[in-house]
């Protein structure tokens, strides 16, 4: 045991003299490996004033321990070892995180089960997990590995070049945004505070900063504070500075209340939806967005390549700015390399050559060949991170244990051009049936006939089998060429014959929505939360498939468009215009409208009667022509109920009238359309 906690502390120190981080583990009986961390702990961490963390299954004195999937409660904190249990379960987001707490010359220390891998997650990880310095009950210590000395004092200069940038947005130009990314242990966050800090000790000045969680911007009001003197917290989410201050505000605060400031820090914008970003960025003009970009909180592919595309577009002053220098440990940290090889946090698509459609082929591939031949996984899964932006280490590991999961990799001239993922779900018995009805039983793996039995009342459904297609993804250089579209008539192909229909279920965008009714998939629900993550409404959508019809398709989306055109504004008050519009592009079949009421809107378009008086009629009429051609301002007024003031400020006018005058000229334009 002594032997063991000498070559522990033998290697942090070579560690240390190189400021790189090293990964140990122990693979063992547990009562062994308890023993061994207990002994190096008590005889090393009094004489070294070093900060443990632990992670999982622990209790010990004096240090900080969350459990197993709470790694992320370690973000802006910072520690020499880092203890995780890997033994009973394996959270990879969770694990990702909490390493971003360990600094350079730290030492992490995984405990591992030793057992018979029965899935190919378990069998990936054992292959990674060799790849550290591997300790092993009953066998000779291991070799200490080779290491570079390095220089030990982190380097900033990357950093105060964006702490300049920051300022700059404050005393420079409006409408000129900073995009600031970087990948974890880069400074990101104390950049962000320096500059408040900066800034504020040269003018009172009001500073909003937005995230998705006032946790993850914790280090920027400590960065700030430290060099603030007399700068006090007098709350959690306010920091003031003499007459400034920095203020956290939600997302969704933000957008509806508006507030006025100086400057505007939006931290983690890949974890943000893109409609928010683009609305933060019509009425704020002096923007910073930073985000993490490499699997921690989002793996950003969503950001760096729709929104950053529209806001030089849109703001074509802007900069951008991506730190790549770590400060908390050395460029050559071989754990952050060994990181972004485990849980392909760096994957990158290589580029493809001309597709000729027609000649893709779309193939099945196991889990154990994705294994066994990490490019053709390496490449499957850079092509979902693209098209994904939620894509996390977590996705990896359940791409590669869940069994029901299938994998179909299309190809082009031996090139990977794309990638879908389905599980087939129903077979559903009486009994169980009955039980989802009445929402007693909810079990997993079976999402889309549980909404539909539970959600849709369409009982006999949950006995068909459906196959849902999880996620589809297309090489950004082809896309736009129907590829995505072939995949799927390859994917129906190669079906058995008992599936009776098919189905998928996604954050929804307008985007989505037009490919999938393209494919000839039927919208039947839209999910009444938004997901924590993405900010989306999860819509379910069916499609015809087999011998038999599912008259019950056409049935649940009629209710599904009925319930969507009559209560949107209760059920979804922040719906955006254009999801609105693209869930309700066809015309509605309903009785035709009384000429009266024809009359009615005709009039009003025309500066007649009161608004009052006729928006039910311009709803009705709407609907039944359908809302390709309807303006956001008339479906936020029409549809939404939003205020005449709320739509003077999102639209640009000053005040109802000018609105009202919009309004009606704009239903004149689709009168002389529709009654052609």
């Amino acid at each position: 045991m002594q032997a063991k906690s000498e070559f522990l502390s033998q290697l942090q120190l070579q560690s240390r003299l190189a400021f790189q981080r090293t990964g140990v583990v122990l693979q063992g009986d547990a009562t062994w490996q308890d023993e061994l961390i207990s002994f190096f702990y008590q005889t090393h961490k009094p004489t070294q004033q070093e900060q443990w963390f632990c992670v999982g299954n622990w209790r010990m004195d004096d240090v900080l321990c969350v459990n197993s999937k709470q790694g992320n409660m370690l973000l802006g904190r910072e520690c020499d070892v880092l203890l995780f249990d890997a033994r009973d379960e394996f959270d990879a987001n969770s694990f990702t995180a909490s390493l971003g707490a360990l600094v350079g010359g730290g030492l992490l220390i995984v405990v591992t089960r030793d057992q018979e891998t029965t899935n190919q997650a378990q069998r990936w990880m054992q292959i990674q997990w060799q790849k550290l310095v591997v300790i092993e009950q009953n066998h000779p210590l291991p070799k200490l590995p080779p290491f570079t000395q390095t220089q030990r004092e982190p380097q900033y200069a990357e950093q105060t070049h964006a702490v300049s940038l920051v300022e700059n947005v404050v005393n420079g130009h409006r409408k000129r945004p900073l995009v600031l990314t970087a990948d974890r242990g880069r400074g990101k966050s104390s950049a962000l505070g320096i500059a408040c800090a900066r800034l504020l000790q040269q003018k009172p000045l009001r500073i909003l900063l937005t995230a998705p969680s006032i946790k993850a911007v914790e280090p920027v009001y400590q960065h700030a504070q430290r060099l603030l003197d007399g700068a006090q917290r007098t709350r959690k989410d306010r920091l003031e500075a003499g007459q400034g201050s920095i203020q956290f505000v939600a997302p969704d605060d933000l957008l509806s209340s508006l507030p006025e400031c100086d400057l505007l820090l939006v931290d983690e914008a890949a974890a943000i939806p893109v409609p928010m970003l683009k609305q933060i960025t019509v009425h704020y003009h002096r923007l910073v967005f930073s985000s993490t970009i490499h699997g921690y909180e989002g793996c950003g592919r969503g950001f760096t390549l729709k929104f950053v595309d529209w806001l030089h577009k849109h703001r074509p002053g802007m900069k951008t700015y991506h730190l790549q220098q770590p400060i908390r440990w050395s460029a050559q940290d071989k754990l952050e390399s060994w990181l972004y090889d485990a849980f392909l946090l760096s994957t990158e698509l290589a580029d493809v050559d001309a597709v000729e459609v027609n000649r893709v082929s779309l193939d099945k591939v196991s889990k154990a060949e994705l294994v066994s031949n990490p490019s053709v996984l390496n490449e499957c899964f850079a092509l979902l991170v693209n098209a994904h932006y939620q894509t996390s280490p977590n996705d990896l590991i359940q791409l590669l244990q869940d069994e029901c999961c299938d994998v179909h990799i299309a190809k082009s001239h031996d090139q990977m051009i794309g990638v879908v993922l389905t599980v087939e779900e129903g077979n559903l018995d009486d009994e169980l049936i009955k039980d989802v009805q009445l929402g007693k039983r909810r079990p997993k793996g079976h999402l889309t006939p549980i909404t539909i039995v539970n959600q849709l009342g369409h009982a006999q459904v949950g006995k068909l089998a459906t196959l849902r297609i999880m996620r589809i993804a297309v090489h950004p250089q082809v896309q736009n060429y129907g590829i995505g579209q072939h995949m799927l008539m390859r994917l129906e192909q190669s079906l058995a014959p008992h599936i009776s229909y098919l189905s998928t279920s996604f954050g929804a965008t307008e985007e989505l929505i037009h490919f999938w009714q393209k494919s000839g998939y039927q919208s039947i629900r839209l999910g009444t939360m938004r997901d924590a993550a993405s900010g989306s409404y999860s819509l379910l959508m069916a499609r015809q498939f087999g011998a038999v019809a599912q008259l019950w398709i056409d049935q649940a989306e009629m209710l599904h468009e009925e319930l969507l055109a009559t209560n949107v504004s209760q059920v979804y008050p922040k719906l955006e215009p254009g999801l609105f519009r693209a869930l309700l592009s066809k015309p509605l079949q309903t009785a035709p409208l009384h000429p009266t009421k024809l009359t009615l809107i005709s009039c009003y378009a025309q500066g007649g009667n009161s608004y009052e008086s006729v928006s039910v009629w311009i709803q009705q009429w709407l609907l039944q022509h359908g809302l390709n051609m309807v303006s956001d301002l008339i479906i936020s007024k029409v549809f939404f109920g939003r205020e005449w003031t709320e739509c003077a400020r999102e639209f640009g006018f000053s005040g109802r009238k000018q609105v009202e005058q919009q309004l009606r000229q704009q239903l004149e334009i689709l009168l002389s359309k529709f009654t052609v």
